[in-house]
Formats: structure tokens, sequence, C-alpha cells
């Protein structure tokens, strides 16, 4: 029997301090709000992405006590890609490194700690 069942979008939640801060940050960068759950005249969470990179940004109970997030993001031209972010964000954009299991990649940190790595697969030269 054929397996007719497709694993489409994953969507990671990050809890954040300030969700119109977090939707500012990650704009910067190039994703978009793709919704917003409001209440009493605030966003209460929010979708926000760029392609299959899906955040929903939702309020923390408790600022304080944040457990950070990470998400790796399998793309194509790193090194683009980092030029674009490491100019936006340069304090909160590492730099890009060859890993041992073959993959070259950097991530971005947001204000709250959670990281968003994006890598390629590493050519041997």
């Amino acid at each position: 029997m054929e397996d007719r069942i497709e694993l489409g979008l994953m969507m990671s939640v990050m809890q954040v301090g300030d969700i119109q801060e977090a939707i500012e940050f990650w704009s910067r960068l190039g994703l978009e709000v793709r919704f917003r759950c409001p209440e009493e005249g605030e966003t209460k969470a929010a979708g926000i992405g760029h392609h299959s990179l899906q955040l929903l940004l939702k309020p923390a109970s408790d600022p304080d006590v944040i457990a950070p997030q990470s998400v790796y993001v399998v793309t194509n031209g790193v090194e683009e890609l980092h030029a674009r972010y490491s100019t936006v964000e340069p304090e909160r954009t590492g730099r890009v490194s060859v890993r041992e299991y073959g993959m070259r990649d950097f991530s971005v940190t947001d204000p709250w700690g959670h990281r968003v790595v994006f890598g390629e697969e590493s050519r041997a030269d």
C-alpha cells in the first residue's frame, strides 16, 4: 500500500518578550507577516516567514524566562544570505563555518536567544 501522507510546512513556535519587536527584527531579515491573531487590540501571536521557513511568534508568559529554540533551515546561497543578514543585523549574525557533518552554515540569533541556522551542503573543492 502506497503511503499518500505528505509532510508539509513546519512552523517553529518561539516565545518572545515583545511580539512587535520580534516582527520588526525578522522583517528586517526579509521574513513577511503571514497572519496575526488579534485580541483586545493587541497582537497575541503572529506567523512570519519566507518560503518554507515559518515562525509562530507568541508572547512569553514570563519574559524573563524564555527557553531559546533552534531551527535548522537547509537552503542554497549561504554566502549571499549571510552577506545580506550580516549587513542588516551584524551583531546577531554568526560567521559562515564548514561543519564536520558536511554543511556550511551560519546562524542568526534573535533578541530572545532563538537561533535560526541556515546551511547548505559543503562542496569538496
